[in-house]
This record gives structure tokens, sequence and C-alpha cells, in this order.
């Protein structure tokens, strides 16, 4: 009977701790499908949006509303997204088709600065994504609707130098 316990005492004990444990691996993985959409997004509206003009003085002049667009439109593709809406200037808020993610927003900061050594310029494009953390084990969701953990968020930054070299 005594092993009987202590068999049942190592069951619960080990499922306390192995359910954070799994739930740390699926952020990490989030973070992962997170980040690989940014970037596969980036580089899609990137390749669309230089404007040719200015290509020939190795210049890489970004047309910002094509960028923003084609970005909006891989992005929502790569992670099965449908877009709510514009809140600012580059801010677009994306909810999910399944209930697997919360709403996504996500910022486009564009910028312009020279190169520094010649009369290039080059474009800086930052990429912020942030969503609320949707907990997927039983035991962290309990914990989350009785309020005693904080929302947790799950922020992506990236940064995309656009430059011409001849």
């Amino acid at each position: 009977m005594r092993n009987v316990a202590i068999g049942l005492l190592i069951l619960i004990l080990g499922s306390v701790i192995v359910q954070p444990l799994i739930e740390i691996v699926n952020l990490g993985r989030e973070k992962i499908i997170l980040s690989s959409a940014i970037i596969t997004s980036a580089r899609s509206a990137k390749d669309r949006s230089l404007e040719y003009k200015f290509q020939r003085d190795l210049n890489a002049v970004v047309n910002e509303k094509l960028f923003a667009e084609y970005f909006a439109d891989a992005f929502l593709k790569s992670m099965n997204l449908s877009l709510m809406s514009l809140d600012g200037v580059n801010e677009y808020r994306f909810k999910p088709q399944n209930d697997k993610y919360n709403d996504i927003i996500v910022t486009l900061d564009f910028a312009e600065p020279g190169d520094g050594i010649s009369d290039q310029y080059v474009t800086v494009v930052k990429m912020k994504a942030e969503t609320e953390y949707k907990f997927k084990t039983k035991a962290m969701q309990l914990v989350e609707k009785m309020g005693i953990n904080k929302k947790n968020t799950l922020v992506e930054e990236r940064t995309l130098v656009l430059s011409i070299k001849n």
C-alpha cells in the first residue's frame, strides 16, 4: 500500500513539474513560428517593393505603401490570419481564422538614412509583432483564468536593412 501511495505522489508531482516545461517548449515553438513568418513576409515584400528607377544609382528606395501591403498579405497567408484593421499609418491588426492565437498587432517603421560612406540611400525597416500568448496546457490555462499570472505578451522584433551593392 505504501508503494502505491508513493507511486501516486510521484505521478502527481511529475505532472505538476512537466506541464510548465511543456508550456515553455510550446512558447519557444510559437516564437519561432512568429519569427519565421515575419522574416519570410519581409523578404517577399522587399523583393516586390523596391523602386527600380533608383536602383541604377544603387539606392535602395522602397515604396512604403507597397511594402506594407505585400508584407501584410504574405504575413496573413503564412499564419492563416485575416486582416482586421489598420490602426495607424503602418500598424496592422490580424485576427486568426482558427482559435490558435490571439490578435496579432504588427507595426512597420521605415527610415532612409545614408550609408555614411557614399551618397547611397539605405532603407531600414523595423518590424514588430505583438500578441498575447495563449496557453496550451490545461494547468496554465487554469492559472491564467484565476488571475494569478499577468498576461504574457509574445513580442518579436526584426530589422531589415535594404541596400544595393554593385
